[in-house]
């Protein structure tokens, strides 16, 4: 479970960019003559979709196995898995 330790000055921090970014958004939309309420709702949810993928994991936290890009083959050896093949500027591919 991830234990996000917010101070104060971090909820303000999030509330001026919900606040400014859908008025940056509804100002930019009047300008170029759109809809302003489908801009500054997509400003408003933008910055909630970054804040929670960033706040998924917190840094340093391993990844899950789950999402790690392993070899099947060297997970039944118990071995680790070869980093992917790099292509090169003549289009085959090496390993470093």
């Amino acid at each position: 479970m991830i234990h996000f330790s917010f101070t104060d000055l971090g909820y303000v921090y999030m509330l001026l960019i919900w606040l400014i970014a859908p008025a940056i958004g509804i100002y930019h939309a009047r300008k170029k003559n759109l809809n302003p309420y489908f801009w500054g709702f997509m400003c408003f949810i933008i910055p909630l979709c970054v804040f929670a993928v960033v706040g998924i994991r917190a840094a340093g936290e391993p990844v899950p196995a789950m999402f790690r890009e392993e070899d099947p083959a060297a997970q039944e050896d118990g071995q680790q898995a070869e980093p992917p093949s790099v292509p090169e500027k003549n289009g085959t591919a090496s390993r470093s």
